[in-house]
C-alpha cells in the first residue's frame, strides 16, 4: 500500500512539522480509486465536523441532568450542528484542509472515550480506545502530542488508578519519541522575540481564538471587525478561567465537565504554539478559515459546559429556549447564506485555476504558484509532474491533461466560438519558454464565457491557454493565463477549448 514513487516513508514523512498520517490515508484512498479528483477528502470533512457534534452531543447529555434537560439538549445540540459547520471555516471544508479538521476530532474523541471510561470504570475498552485516539493524535497535527499529556492530567485530576496514568504517562513518552524520531530542525523565534512583542503575541492568540466572530460580522467588510474578534477571544478565556475556578471549588470533580475543560485547555495550547510561531503574519493570519475550527469547537465545548446553567436559570420549555436561539442562529444567517452563494469563489478559484495552469505548463510563475504553496514552488512543480504522469487529480482530466505537450503544435478550430480581447499585460519569467498575459475577454455575442480558453497563432498553432475569472460574463471577464514568449507580440485568436 505504498505510495506512488514515494514508499512506505512518504507516509510517516513530515509535512511543515507535522505528521499528518491519517490525512495521507484519505487522500490515498482518493488517488487509489477516484483518481485524485479530492472527493473523499471533501465528503470526509462534512462528515468529521459532524462526528465533531455527535461527540458534543454525547458530552451535552452527561453535562445536563437537571429536570428541563430535554428541551435544553434539543436546543443546544440544533446550535451546536449549526455552529460547527459554519462557514467560516470553508478552506477546511472545501480547499482539502482536513488535518485542521481532524487534529482537534481525534484529541476530542479521546477525552470524551477517558470520560466514558471514569463513568464505567468496570468497562476497559473505553481506556484502551482513549490511549490509542491519544496517540493516533500524533499523527494529526503537530498539536496532537499535546493530547496524551493532557490525558495524564486528566486521569490524575479525576483521581484514576495509577496503573492507568502509568499507562499514559509511558505512551506519551513513546508517542514524543515517535513523533520526533527524523523530525528536522527549524529556526523558531527565540523567547527574547517572544518578549519584546508580547503584545502582539496576545493579541494574535486572542483574535485566533475569537475569529469565528470575525467571519459573524462581514469578515472585514465593516472596519475594525477584527477587534471584536479580539474581545471574542479575551470573553472565551475569561469564560475558561471562570468555569475552572468553580470546578475546583466545587470539589466534586465531575468527569464530563473536568473532560471538557481539558479540551479547552488543549486548544489554547495550540492558539499559543501557533501564536510563538506566527507573530509576525498580524491579525490577518490570526482570522484564516483554517484556524477557525478550532475556535469554533473550543467555544462549542464552553457552551456544552454552560448548558446546565442555561438549564437551571432558564427553566423554560422547548418553545421558549427556540426563541432565544432565534437571536445567535440569525446573526449566523448572513454568514451561511453568503458560504452558499459564493459571491467571491469564482475570484478564488481563478486563482487557483491559474495557479494549476502555470504548474501544468511549468510556466516558471514562482508568484502564481505560492498562492498553492507557498513554502516551496519548485517542490510543487515536482509533485505535479508526478500527478501529470500518473493522470491524477485535476491534471489528469480536461483541460490540463496532456496540455504542456499540446502548446506549439497546430489544431484544428473549426466549429468552436471565437473570442475577442484586450490584452493588458505579459509578463515573462527568465529562462522560461513561457509568459503570463493577462487582460479581458468579450463574449462576442455568445450565452457565456467559458472558465477556459485557448490561445491560437495565425497558423492553427496552440500557443497558450487562459482561465477566465467567471463563466457567466454579461459583457467581458478578466483573463489571465500563458502564452509561448516568442508569441506574446503577434496576432492571436482566443478560441473555446471544446
Amino acid at each position: 500500500m505504498g505510495t506512488p514513487g514515494g514508499g512506505w516513508g512518504a507516509w510517516w514523512a513530515p509535512y511543515n512539522q507535522h505528521r499528518i498520517l491519517l490525512t495521507r490515508a484519505l487522500f490515498w484512498v482518493d488517488l487509489k480509486w477516484f483518481h485524485g479528483l479530492g472527493l473523499v477528502p471533501v465528503v470526509a470533512d462534512f462528515i468529521l465536523v459532524g462526528l465533531s457534534a455527535f461527540i458534543f452531543w454525547i458530552w451535552l447529555k452527561d453535562t445536563v441532568t437537571g429536570p428541563n434537560r430535554k428541551p435544553v439538549i434539543h436546543v443546544v445540540s440544533l446550535f451546536l450542528v449549526a455552529w460547527l459547520y459554519s462557514w467560516a471555516q470553508y478552506p477546511n471544508l472545501i480547499w482539502l484542509q482536513t488535518p485542521c479538521i481532524i487534529g482537534f476530532l481525534v484529541p476530542l474523541a479521546a477525552f470524551c472515550l477517558m470520560n466514558r471510561s471514569i463513568l464505567a470504570p468496570k468497562r476497559q475498552v473505553f481506556f484502551v480506545w482513549a490511549c490509542v485516539l491519544g496517540f493516533a493524535s500524533i499523527a494529526t497535527q503537530a498539536n496532537g502530542v499535546l493530547a496524551l499529556p493532557l490525558l495524564v492530567v486528566y486521569a490524575v485530576v479525576m483521581r484514576q488508578k495509577s496503573k492507568r496514568v502509568a499507562v499514559l504517562g509511558v505512551l506519551t513518552f513513546f508517542a514524543w519519541f515517535v513523533y520526533t524520531s527524523g523530525m528536522p530542525i527549524v529556526d523558531r523565534q527565540n523567547a527574547g522575540y517572544l518578549i519584546a512583542h508580547i503584545g502582539q503575541f496576545v493579541a494574535y492568540v486572542l483574535t485566533y481564538l475569537g475569529s469565528p466572530i470575525y467571519y459573524l460580522f462581514g469578515a472585514g467588510k465593516i472596519g475594525g471587525t477584527h477587534y471584536l474578534a479580539l474581545i471574542a477571544g479575551l470573553l472565551v478565556v475569561l469564560v475558561a478561567a471562570v468555569l475552572t475556578v468553580r470546578e475546583i471549588r466545587s470539589g466534586k470533580r465531575d468527569g464530563a465537565r473536568v473532560g471538557l475543560l481539558v479540551f479547552v485547555y488543549f486548544t489554547f495550547l495550540t492558539a499559543l504554539v501557533t501564536g510563538f510561531g506566527r507573530i509576525g503574519f498580524g491579525w490577518q493570519q490570526a482570522v484564516a478559515g483554517r484556524y477557525a475550527t478550532p475556535a469554533l469547537m473550543c467555544s462549542a465545548a464552553l457552551l456544552v459546559l454552560m448548558a446546565p446553567y442555561f438549564e437551571r436559570q432558564l427553566s423554560c420549555g422547548r418553545d421558549k429556549a427556540l426563541g432565544l436561539l432565534l437571536i445567535p442562529l440569525v446573526a449566523m444567517l448572513p454568514l451561511q447564506v453568503y458560504g452558499a452563494l459564493a459571491p467571491d469563489a469564482a475570484g478564488t478559484r481563478f486563482e487557483l485555476d491559474v495557479s494549476a495552469l502555470a504548474l501544468t505548463l511549468d510556466a516558471g510563475d514562482l508568484a502564481q504558484v505560492r498562492l498553492v504553496y507557498p513554502a516551496n514552488p519548485k517542490y510543487a512543480q515536482s509533485v505535479v509532474h508526478v500527478a501529470a504522469r500518473e493522470r491524477l487529480s485535476i491534471f489528469g482530466r480536461p483541460p490540463l491533461r496532456d496540455l504542456a505537450a499540446r502548446i506549439g503544435g497546430q489544431e484544428s478550430t473549426a466549429g468552436k466560438a471565437k473570442y475577442r480581447a484586450t490584452i493588458v499585460g505579459v509578463e515573462c519569467f527568465g529562462p522560461s519558454r513561457f509568459a503570463r498575459i493577462t487582460g479581458t475577454v468579450f463574449n462576442g455575442g455568445a450565452d457565456s464565457i467559458p472558465r477556459f480558453v485557448l490561445l491560437f497563432s495565425q497558423d492553427s498553432r496552440l500557443v497558450g491557454c487562459v482561465y477566465t475569472a467567471t463563466d457567466r460574463g454579461v459583457g467581458g471577464a478578466p483573463f489571465k493565463g500563458y502564452i509561448l514568449s516568442e508569441e506574446s507580440g503577434r496576432p492571436i485568436e482566443f478560441v473555446a477549448s471544446f
